[in-house]
């Protein structure tokens, strides 16, 4: 009968353990699966930013090419990149400082 009852006692506080396990990988869990949708939220938050500056930088590169082909003045260069440059160095600024505003400098 004490065997039975010793039995009966260790899965009781193998029960226990595991409960108490589950509640604290639970926890756990929680916890790593609020920070990747913070991280998404700030990514999604700042993607209009990045496309704003990739676009900015395919501006500044085709600025360059027409420069090098002759379709723009230098007058004319140096005013376009000077604009897009600030645009784009704005944007970085914003993305640095997690500025979730949406870029209006190249306007």
């Amino acid at each position: 009968m004490k065997g039975a009852v010793a039995q009966w006692m260790a899965i009781l506080a193998a029960v226990g353990a595991a409960a108490a396990l589950v509640q604290v990988l639970r926890a756990l869990l929680a916890i790593l699966g609020r920070q990747p949708v913070a991280a998404a939220e700030e990514a999604t938050a700042q993607e209009p930013l990045l496309a704003e500056q990739r676009r900015l930088v395919n501006h500044l590169r085709e600025l360059d090419f027409d420069l090098q082909t002759g379709k723009i003045s230098q007058a004319d260069y140096a005013q376009l990149r000077d604009r897009y440059e600030t645009a784009a160095l704005a944007i970085a600024d914003q993305l640095a400082s997690g500025g979730q505003a949406a870029a209006s400098a190249s306007n």
